[in-house]
């Protein structure tokens, strides 16, 4: 984490090239144009952010989903940002970004590097003054694949090793592209964060003894109450974590299980998926009222207020039986929402116990070292795909020469296709034949693509062969060059 006390700016001599770092060491300068100049072993990616480390942070900087793709259609838009995305859960807000070119900046957009923009805009989507100064966390190049791949293993979480992280980041990866925020070098970045965490989960134990967030909050309930078979509990919310409490829940045999939510139809929906009741959030006091143990985790900071506490508190204690005054009817709200569902005065009533996110971790202590264990492991995984990816990216780097080359040729082809069927035709009138007939044409196409493929596999084979061993500038020039090829945009590799 780049950090420090004020004073003047920092000059750091990075691949190249000089970037003037703010006095706090929160910004970096000239990362945007340091990016076209950077070879694929320094790819222009930077990312920014905050996670558990930084909890206050990470809610005040939490985004809904309308405003995260409020946010991803700002940066795509944004002339200093070329692709971006963004993994917002409970314990982390990130932005991954490839730097825009300075030749893109309009008159409308100010010469900011990309970190600087980044983090406007993260700020203003967060609704936070432009002033804020959140300890952000600053990675660049390589940094960020490493990075990236760390956080998809687990090996960045709360709770070390979990699984639901993986998950997450493919579904920032999918919410970029539907945001129209999403290029070519950040799809790679994030396949390739996914395998990594795909093989760190099935070639080594760094989860096999690993806990979700959701299920460590089953876990710490499970422990605070007598039986969570005969206990009546709610569940907050329909997102990823509320199912996945449900499941944990399921498992355990839970058979009094209320689901909440402000889309009612949605909590129907989830209920009958795990055999459990649902309810409105307008209904919450009355549900409250007759439940043990409250899992939190909708959207909303402090949704659940300290007056409608108290008010399900009054109506607990008039519903109270003798066999409850040693207080284990007390009421427990296990929290694990970010922003906090759960409002800061709630915990301070009677009759009321408040359980958040930082309860849970000494829970996993045995599973903590056992998957830490796994680690040099992992570490090799992460550096095997960063090799992957920048392999990948170089490759990448021939595919708009490639496309030009092959759509020259068919060109040709195409061309030269339809003046031979022109000329048979000819020969073929003076004696009474039919040259266009499809059985001729397609002999013809099948000739021509036959050629046309055999000439240019070697020349691709050794523009991808170049472009992997760094000879690729000078092939790049003289192909075009030969061939009189323009230069097109990079073409999706997905398409």
């Amino acid at each position: 984490m780049w950090q420090g006390d004020a004073g003047p700016p920092i000059l750091l001599y990075v691949a190249g090239a000089t970037l003037a770092v703010g006095p706090n060491l929160s910004t970096v300068h000239g990362l945007a144009d340091l990016s076209a100049a950077r070879p694929p072993e320094h790819p222009p990616l930077v990312a920014i952010g905050v996670d558990h480390r930084q909890q206050e942070w990470c809610a005040r900087l939490a985004l809904t989903d309308a405003s995260l793709h409020k946010l991803l259609a700002s940066l795509a838009a944004d002339p200093w940002i070329a692709e971006a995305a963004a993994l917002v859960t409970c314990n982390r807000v990130e932005l991954y970004a490839v730097p825009g070119t300075a030749a893109q900046a309009t008159a409308s957009a100010p010469p900011l590097p990309a970190v600087d923009r980044l983090t406007t805009v993260l700020l203003n989507t967060a609704g936070l003054e432009a002033d804020a100064q959140p300890p952000l966390s600053h990675y660049d190049g390589t940094r960020v694949a490493d990075h990236l791949a760390r956080v998809a293993c687990g090996l960045e979480s709360m709770l070390f090793g979990e699984t639901e992280i993986l998950g997450q980041v493919a579904g920032a990866a999918e919410s970029a592209q539907q945001a129209g925020s999403l290029g070519p070098t950040l799809r790679l970045l994030f396949q390739h964060a996914v395998s990594a965490g795909k093989r760190a989960r099935t070639q080594t134990a760094v989860s096999r003894h690993a806990l979700s967030v959701s299920a460590l909050a089953v876990n710490h309930a499970e422990s605070l109450v007598p039986d969570l078979t005969t206990t009546t509990i709610a569940v907050i919310g329909t997102g990823l974590a509320a199912r996945l409490v449900l499941g944990a829940l399921k498992t355990r045999n839970a058979a009094q299980v209320t689901v909440v939510s402000r889309d009612l139809e949605r909590a129907r929906h989830e209920a009958d998926s795990w055999g459990a009741d649902a309810a409105a959030f307008d209904d919450l006091d009355t549900v409250l009222t007759g439940t043990r143990v409250a899992f939190c985790a909708t959207d909303g900071h402090g949704v659940i207020g300290a007056d409608l506490i108290a008010d399900v508190v009054a109506r607990r204690a008039e519903r109270k039986s003798d066999s409850d005054r040693d207080g284990d009817a007390q009421l427990l709200l296990v929290d694990i929402a970010a922003p906090r569902n759960v409002a800061a005065g709630v915990a301070a009533l009677p009759g009321v116990a408040v359980r958040g996110m930082a309860d849970l971790g000494g829970e996993s202590e045995r599973a903590l070292a056992l998957r830490r264990k796994e680690v040099p492991q992992v570490e090799a995984i992460v550096a095997a795909e960063r090799g992957a990816f920048l392999a990948a990216l170089r490759e990448l780097r021939a595919h708009p020469v490639i496309a030009a080359l092959r759509t020259r040729a068919e060109q040709v082809r195409q061309r030269e296709l339809q003046r031979s069927l022109d000329e048979v035709q000819r020969s073929q009138q003076q004696v009474g034949g039919d040259a266009n007939s499809d059985a001729v044409r397609r002999q013809l196409d099948k000739l021509s693509r036959s050629i046309v493929n055999q000439l240019l596999h070697q020349p691709t084979v050794r523009l991808r062969a170049a472009a992997e061993n760094g000879s690729w500038d000078e092939h790049d020039r003289v192909v075009r060059h030969l061939f009189e090829l323009d230069p097109q945009p990079e073409p999706d590799p997905t398409e």
